[in-house]
C-alpha cells in the first residue's frame, strides 16, 4: 500500500475490514464516493520536550551558538530557538539536515 492508492469497495460490510487493514499497515484513509482512499502514513506521537533537549544537547556538544547552527542547517536563528524551547519541531527536511551534519540518530517522525 502507498499513499494515493484507491481501493474499490463493493459492499458496505467490507468497508470496515478494509479500514482496519489499512490502519494496521500504518496508513490513514477516507471514503470518497465509492472509493476508500489511502491518504497518508500515520505518524507516531512526538515528545516535543525530549526532541528539544536533544537538539540543544547536539548544539552544545558541538560547541556551536544558535547562529552557527542556523547557518549550517540553513534556517533562521529564531527557528533554532523555537526548536530548543519545544515551540515547534523541525520538518522532515531539517531533521535530515540535523542527522547529516551532526550525526544525530534521533527520530522525530516515523
Amino acid at each position: 500500500m502507498q499513499t494515493g492508492d484507491k481501493i474499490k469497495t463493493f459492499k458496505d460490510t467490507d468497508i470496515q475490514a478494509y479500514i482496519n487493514l489499512i490502519h494496521q499497515n500504518g496508513f490513514r484513509c477516507k471514503i470518497y464516493r465509492d472509493y476508500l482512499l489511502i491518504t497518508e502514513p500515520m505518524r507516531k506521537p512526538v515528545n516535543r520536550r525530549a526532541t528539544a533537549r536533544t537538539i540543544t544537547q547536539i548544539r552544545r556538544k558541538h560547541k556551536m551558538s544558535r547562529d552557527d547552527m542556523s547557518e549550517l542547517i540553513g534556517v533562521k536563528r529564531d527557528t533554532i530557538w523555537k526548536w530548543e524551547v519545544a515551540m515547534c519541531l523541525p520538518d522532515k527536511y531539517n531533521q535530515e539536515r540535523l542527522k547529516e551534519l551532526m550525526g544525530w540518530e534521533g527520530v522525530i517522525y516515523e
